[in-house]
């Protein structure tokens, strides 16, 4: 690759979320030859440079969010090689087709979803989406309906299902021993084609997605928030900066987390007037978080405007 590069000379090289990869600057003069004309997009939190430092500060670094930025000009300046921090950092957030998760009204979706699954008319239907991992807090949220007193809900786990099949994963065998108080109220969706995702996001009532990882900017808030699904989050990473307060519940991760999600499904069971408000507030902020609009600040920060 790095011989491929120095042979065709292109016009400018973007790296995709692989800062490993810039060592392929190190061979064949290409490190002066694409001086200016080197970009970098960065997804996670870099926990380890592996000796590409100088490639980066040579480069034009996009992140998708604040704390991506923040994380990286930090660690960028705790390396025994170098001291300086990188300053060539720029924020440019994710963004989903708006037009699939819009294009069914609500109220069909919902209709759609109660058939689909068997749920009674009466129930309002709570999302999680996401891997079946401690990071992304489904334990927690299994935990937290031990608490919750209404029993007007089915909640969806979209993912991977465990139920009839060899359970070696001792986190998943965590999960369906939590399930099983609530089986009546859980539904494990099993994996979903994403193109039949937005039909999920628009015909919930809202989403519990307690993240306690450091989450760069996770596509679940962003579809939520898209759709214009009221959601309960964390304050974790990039969260805050995707799910505005008015269309999102967040939360701290702290030891009152399982009482926290708990109080706030009730309250979002009780309460149709604060749902409309966060969708409505969520379907605002998205208007600007479009595919149109990405790719054309995206054009900008490479300079092809």
């Amino acid at each position: 690759m790095s011989k491929h590069i120095a042979i065709k000379n292109h016009h400018k090289i973007l790296f995709e979320n692989a800062i490993i990869q810039t060592h392929i600057l190190r061979w064949h003069k290409n490190q002066e030859r694409y001086k200016g004309r080197v970009y970098v997009h960065i997804h996670n939190e870099i926990t380890n440079f592996y000796k590409t430092y100088e490639y980066l500060a040579g480069a034009t670094i996009i992140v998708v969010s604040n704390f991506i930025k923040d994380s990286l000009i930090a660690k960028s300046t705790q390396s025994k090689t170098h001291s300086d921090p990188l300053e060539n950092v720029s924020v440019l957030k994710n963004a989903v087709d708006n037009t699939q998760f819009t294009a069914m009204t609500r109220k069909r979706a919902s209709k759609l979803l109660h058939q689909q699954y068997k749920i009674d008319a009466s129930k309002k239907i709570i999302l999680f989406s996401g891997r079946l991992t401690p990071e992304k807090g489904i334990d927690v949220l299994l935990r937290a309906l031990d608490r919750v007193k209404e029993q007007n809900y089915q909640l969806l786990v979209v993912g991977s299902s465990f139920f009839g099949t060899d359970i070696k994963n001792s986190f998943l065998k965590e999960l369906r021993d939590l399930t099983e108080a609530h089986r009546e109220h859980v539904t494990f969706t099993g994996y979903i084609d994403y193109d039949k995702m937005p039909l999920l996001y628009r015909g919930c009532d809202f989403a519990v997605l307690p993240s306690v990882c450091n989450d760069a900017a996770p596509l679940t808030v962003i579809e939520s928030i898209t759709a214009g699904l009221p959601m309960i989050t964390t304050n974790r990473g990039g969260i805050p900066e995707y799910a505005s307060d008015r269309a999102a519940i967040l939360l701290d991760t702290d030891e009152n987390l399982e009482l926290s999600i708990a109080k706030n499904i009730e309250k979002l069971l009780r309460e149709d007037d604060a749902l409309q408000a966060m969708s409505k507030a969520g379907q605002r902020a998205a208007k600007d978080m479009t595919l149109y609009n990405y790719y054309r600040e995206l054009l900008e920060k490479l300079g092809e405007e």
